[in-house]
C-alpha cells in the first residue's frame, strides 16, 4: 500500500492486491452535516446527489451508463462528518472511471431543472420514507442528536422538508467551493491495480485544483448522562397491542478511534454485541427470550467516541428487564475481567472478521475508507496482530477506562405504558 500527499493537498491511498480483476475506488470529503450553517440542513445530502447530475462533459444518464454498462456499479452517502462518492468497477475501466469522477467534482454547470427535481422530487420522497421508518427515525432523530447534544454532531445528514426546500443552487455551490477542495479531500483505491501508475493518474487529473483554507466546527463534547423516554406514535399497533414495539438504548462514552483503546473497544463491542455469542444475545435473547436483532456498535466521529448498547423492537412491557440486563453486562465488564473461555473465543471470532475483511476488496476498501476518515490509530493490516497481542488483564483495562462513567438512557415506545420511566415522556407523542 501506498500512501501520497500531492502539492494541492490532495492525499492518495492506493493497495493493489494481486490477482484482483476489480477496484474499488473512493473520492472521500471531510465534509458532513456539521459543516453547514443550521438554516441549510440537508444542503451537502443534496450536494452528493448532484455529483449523479449533468455536467459540462456528459448528462446525468450518460455518467451512469458510463459506469453501469461497462459493469461497474456507484453509490454515495453522507453523514454528519464526511461524504464519499465510491465506485466498484474493472481493472480496465479504473482511469476512465476517474475521470468521470473528476468531472463530476469540479463541476459547477448544474441543471437548474434537474437541481429541482432532485430537491423536490427525490430527496423529498427519501426524507418521507426516513419519518416512515421506525429504526431510522429512533437513531437519527432521537438518539444520535440526544447522544451530541449541544455539538454540531447532533445535526441529522438529511435535514428536514423545511430545510431542504429552502435550499437554492447557490447554496449547494457556496458548499461546494468551500469544501470540496483537494487540501480537504483524498482519493482511495484498492484491488487489481499499480499503486505507482494510478498515483501518477491521479497527479494528472487533480493538479489543476487549487487548495483553500478549510475550518471545520471546533467543540468539545462530555457525555450528559440522563434518562430519556418519548411515545412513538409508530410503534403503537392500533388493533393488536401485541405488536407495539419499544426501542431500549445505553450509550456510553468511550474514547474514539484515533486512541490507543481503538482495539480494545472494537473488541469490548465484539464481546458485548455481536453474533450469537455476544453477552446481549445470551442473557437477554437466550436467557430471557428479549429482544430479536439486538445488539451494540462502536460510533467515532470528530475525535470523539461512544458505545451503543440495546434491543430495537422490544415488547414495552420488558423495558426495564431490558434496561437493566445491559446495565448489568457493562457494569461486570468494567469490574471484572471475562472468564478465559469467553475472552479466547471471542478473539478468534475478532480475527475471523478481520480475516474476512483483508479477503474481499470492497470489505479491505471500506475499512481503509473509515480508518482515513477516523484517523484511526491503528493501520488495517495492524489489527490482527493488536489483537493477538491483547490480554484479558489489558481488556479489563480498557473495559474500566471507557465503561467506568453513567450512561445515557434512550428509550422511545408505544404509548400507554407504565414503567419507571414513562413518567419523563412528553405530553405529544413523536
Amino acid at each position: 500500500m501506498q500512501q501520497r500527499v500531492l502539492d494541492n493537498g490532495l492525499k492518495v491511498i492506493a493497495e493493489s492486491l494481486p490477482g484482483r480483476r476489480k477496484v474499488q475506488l473512493h473520492i472521500g470529503i471531510f465534509a458532513g452535516a456539521m459543516d453547514e450553517p443550521s438554516e441549510k440542513k440537508g444542503g451537502l445530502h443534496l450536494l452528493e446527489h448532484m455529483q449523479y447530475s449533468s455536467n459540462g462533459g456528459q448528462t446525468a444518464r450518460e455518467f451512469v451508463e458510463a459506469v453501469e454498462f461497462k459493469g461497474g456499479t456507484t453509490n454515495a452517502y453522507t453523514s454528519p462528518t464526511e461524504t464519499s462518492v465510491g465506485f466498484w468497477v474493472r481493472s480496465a475501466r479504473l482511469y476512465d472511471t476517474l475521470d468521470i469522477a473528476v468531472q463530476a467534482l469540479i463541476n459547477r454547470d448544474y441543471n437548474v431543472e434537474e437541481f429541482e427535481r432532485e430537491k423536490e422530487g427525490v430527496v423529498k420522497t427519501e426524507l418521507v420514507t426516513y419519518e416512515r421508518v421506525s429504526p431510522t427515525r429512533f437513531f437519527d432523530r432521537i438518539l444520535y442528536p440526544q447522544t451530541f447534544r449541544g455539538t454540531p454532531l447532533q445535526e441529522d445528514t438529511i435535514g428536514t422538508l423545511a430545510s431542504v426546500r429552502s435550499l437554492t443552487l447557490d447554496d449547494i455551490l457556496d458548499l461546494k467551493d468551500r469544501l470540496y477542495v483537494p487540501n480537504n479531500m483524498f482519493v482511495l483505491a484498492v484491488g487489481g491495480l499499480d499503486e505507482e501508475e494510478f498515483i501518477m493518474e491521479v497527479e494528472k487529473r487533480f493538479d489543476s485544483m487549487q487548495p483553500k483554507s478549510v475550518e471545520h466546527p471546533r467543540f468539545s463534547w462530555t457525555l450528559e448522562p440522563r434518562e430519556m423516554y418519548s411515545e412513538m406514535f409508530d410503534l403503537k399497533d392500533p388493533y393488536d397491542s401485541d405488536q407495539d414495539a419499544a426501542f431500549a438504548y445505553l450509550v456510553y462514552q468511550v474514547n474514539p478511534v484515533s486512541s490507543p483503546d481503538e482495539a480494545g473497544i472494537y473488541f469490548l463491542n465484539t464481546l458485548i454485541g455481536e453474533g450469537q455469542s455476544s453477552l446481549l444475545f445470551q442473557e437477554l435473547r437466550q436467557d430471557r427470550g428479549i429482544g430479536y436483532d439486538l445488539g451494540s456498535h462502536y460510533v467515532s466521529m470528530n475525535g470523539h467516541g461512544a458505545l451503543v448498547c440495546g434491543v430495537p423492537f422490544v415488547d414495552p412491557t420488558r423495558i426495564e428487564e431490558t434496561v437493566d440486563g445491559i446495565t448489568d453486562i457493562i457494569k461486570r465488564l468494567s469490574r471484572e475481567p471475562v472468564p478465559e473461555r469467553i475472552f479466547e473465543g471471542n478473539k478468534e471470532k475478532y480475527l475471523s472478521k478481520f480475516e474476512d475483511i483483508l479477503d474481499e476488496t470492497q470489505l479491505l476498501a471500506g475499512e481503509r475508507l473509515a480508518r482515513t476518515f477516523l484517523g484511526a490509530y491503528l493501520d488495517v493490516m495492524e489489527v490482527p496482530a493488536a489483537i493477538e497481542k491483547l490480554t484479558r488483564g489489558e481488556l479489563f483495562d480498557v473495559a474500566r477506562r471507557n465503561l467506568s462513567g453513567d450512561p445515557l438512557l434512550v428509550i422511545a415506545s408505544a404509548a400507554g405504558y407504565s414503567n419507571r420511566y414513562s413518567h419523563l415522556a412528553p405530553k405529544t407523542a413523536l
